[in-house]
């Protein structure tokens, strides 16, 4: 065959690439509309990154998938976690893990920047016995925790790892997971496909059919498929059942494409196109979940063989996909609304994964039934857990959904779940919103978690004094609570460093209810809180605070609050090497984490130390990359 279909420019290019594979990181990106052949170029491109023994780590995601969390970061990265995951940081493995599923999240969530710093850590130990590809077809069809995972790993890609991607877009829509931003220009190689030539048209059909149509007809039908390579196949696959075509006679094609994937699709015998539809309909197709969809009296290996026949489904050991993305929209968007929810209810039954599951059954479900939300809700706090809040939300509002109303408490209580997780994906504006009908709840322990997370909110705004007023609120409602204590007092005292006054009135009343043998971290930051605000009045520093706060530290381990105040007291006070360890712990903590702003932020911190340290060059260069790790 011509190339891949004609396409020796782009095949040029790919070599060159894979190629420059000692000096990654690079990426290339494959983009154009559907059908272009996209696909088969990227998969020409793991293969022969293959045949040069560079280690691929790759993903083909489905629009079924889009709803689920990790799907493709799973694809991606689960055999090399398993390799190489013990080399790298317990908090890291622990979330990544649970991201992966391979245990039960406990019940702190990971971040979902913790999750993507550990998975730079698997590439990197990958790479340091090799050249890595990353290889991802449909871009667009990640789901939103892989596509953020992907988005910081692309800007901090280690060296020996490179990126494949391929990514259907409309005109001039921008290159994904904010390529241009992670990779210079020169490290960044874009492909767009050409059309099909005539010779190319001409192999395609006959190897793909067995057949040779006359040149004027294969003429024709390049003019009309634009030189799509999907297109031209669709087309093809009528033109060749149809031999008595006269030359003055129209092409019998449909105008429409989705036409005529509508009448590939109707050939298909009732079990196949069952067979199809529940593939459609499920984010991860295998073959017992299929199988167990069928209706009883369907053959379901005789289904598949069909199906494959007819181009529609392809198999590879035990995950079933369609030929082509928009099969699958086709024929899920040609079944009726009952017999789509019929079809959730039997997938509810029989799939794995419990936020699948949780899925369908939101899918299948249209009355309030508190057996279901409840499940939509554990479904929900899961990803939360794993680091993925947006679907978390999405989860949350559905079983909002299905909740009876004279469930008040439950309502209220998933409704708070659903401004926690929108909270973590940024939308800070619907948290405030959900969070304030909240703080109105009968409930008082539902009143109590609204008021903290306003207090959250209030922060991030900016608001001190609105983070003070909801946190007293709290602590009001119910003063008596050791948990809410350990909780709302640590942050009471931090959110009043700009009245030290008020500090030391607050951090007082926070050790008077704290115990610290049972919350040490929280009464260590209250300790060294108030020794700050002491020392700020004139006070004098009380050495037991100090000591207090140094044991009960040590001893909260992991726990501990990394506040950023003993930083500025170590400098302020002119112990440039405690000020510097004292980065040094807190720099590791957030390292491991993935919590960039805050590190950029300690590192402002430590210019500062070596600025008044007399260490100027140093300090510049240590501010400056603070600006660029917050750009």
């Amino acid at each position: 065959m011509e190339g891949i279909f004609g396409r020796d420019l782009e095949l040029a290019a790919m070599e060159r690439f894979l190629d420059g594979a000692p000096t990654w990181p690079s990426a290339v990106l494959i983009e154009g509309e559907a059908g272009i052949g996209k696909t088969t170029l990227w998969q020409e491109g793991l293969r022969r990154a293959q045949e040069r023994s560079i280690r691929t780590l790759h993903a083909r995601p489905a629009e079924s998938e889009q709803k689920l969390s990790y799907v493709a970061l799973t694809d991606l990265v689960v055999e090399a976690f398993d390799e190489v995951g013990s080399v790298l940081p317990r908090v890291q493995q622990r979330a990544l893990a649970g991201a992966l599923v391979q245990h039960e999240p406990g019940d702190e969530s990971s971040s979902a920047r913790t999750t993507a710093t550990v998975f730079i850590g698997v590439l990197a130990a990958c790479a340091a016995k090799g050249a890595v590809l990353l290889a991802v077809d449909d871009v667009q069809w990640l789901d939103s925790a892989s596509a953020q995972t992907l988005a910081f790993a692309l800007r901090r890609l280690p060296p020996k790892v490179g990126v494949l991607l391929s990514h259907r877009v409309d005109a001039g829509q921008e290159p994904p997971l904010g390529l241009p931003r992670a990779l210079p220009e020169n490290r960044l190689l874009r492909i767009a496909p050409g059309p099909l030539s005539l010779a190319a048209l001409h192999h395609m059909v006959k190897s793909r059919f067995g057949t040779v149509l006359p040149r004027p007809l294969l003429a024709r039908l390049a003019d009309a498929c634009g030189g799509n390579p999907f297109y031209a196949l669709e087309m093809a696959r009528v033109l060749v059942s149809d031999r008595d075509l006269k030359p003055a006679q129209p092409l019998p094609l449909p105008h429409n494409l989705e036409e005529l994937v509508v009448s590939r699709v109707e050939s298909l015998s009732a079990p196949a196109w069952q067979l199809a539809l529940a593939a459609a309909a499920t984010s991860q197709p295998t073959r017992s979940v299929l199988a167990a969809a069928l209706p009883m009296d369907a053959d379901f290996g005789a289904a598949l063989l069909e199906a494959e026949e007819e181009g529609v489904l392809t198999s590879k050991d035990d995950r079933i996909r369609f030929q082509h993305p928009l099969l699958a929209s086709v024929i899920y968007g040609s079944a009726s609304a009952e017999r789509r929810r019929q079809l959730h209810e039997r997938l509810a039954l029989v799939v794995l994964d419990p936020e699948e599951r949780a899925r369908h059954l939101a899918l299948c479900t249209t009355e309030p039934d508190e057996e279901i939300a409840a499940e939509l809700e554990a479904a929900a706090g899961l990803a939360a857990r794993r680091g993925a809040p947006e679907a978390a939300a999405e989860l949350f509002s559905a079983a909002k959904r299905l909740t009876p109303p004279a469930r008040e408490h439950e309502l209220t209580g998933r409704g708070l779940g659903e401004a926690k997780a929108l909270l973590a994906a940024g939308d800070v504006d619907g948290a405030r919103k959900i969070a304030s009908e909240a703080a109105n709840a009968s409930a008082v322990g539902l009143r109590v978690e609204a008021e903290l997370l306003l207090g959250d909110i209030a922060w991030i705004g900016g608001s001190w004094a609105g983070a003070i007023e909801h946190l007293e609120n709290a602590i009001a409602a119910e003063p008596e609570d050791a948990a809410l204590a350990a909780r709302a007092y640590p942050k009471l005292v931090n959110y009043s460093t700009h009245d030290p006054t008020k500090e030391i009135e607050r951090a007082e009343r926070a050790l008077a209810a704290l115990s610290s043998q049972r919350v040490p971290a929280a009464v260590a930051s209250v300790a060294f809180d108030l020794y700050w605000a002491e020392i700020l009045l004139g006070h004098g520093a009380r050495r037991e605070l100090f000591e207090r706060w140094e044991e009960l530290e040590e001893q909260a381990g992991p726990d501990a609050s990394k506040s950023v105040i003993p930083l500025i007291y170590f400098h302020s006070i002119d112990d440039f090497g405690a000020a510097r360890h004292r980065y040094a712990v807190e720099a590791e903590w957030y390292r491991v984490r993935g919590e960039e702003g805050w590190a950029a932020e300690r590192l402002a911190h430590l210019g500062f130390v070596e600025f008044r340290a007399g260490r100027w060059e140093l300090a510049e260069r240590l501010v400056e990359e603070a600006c660029i790790a917050i750009a």
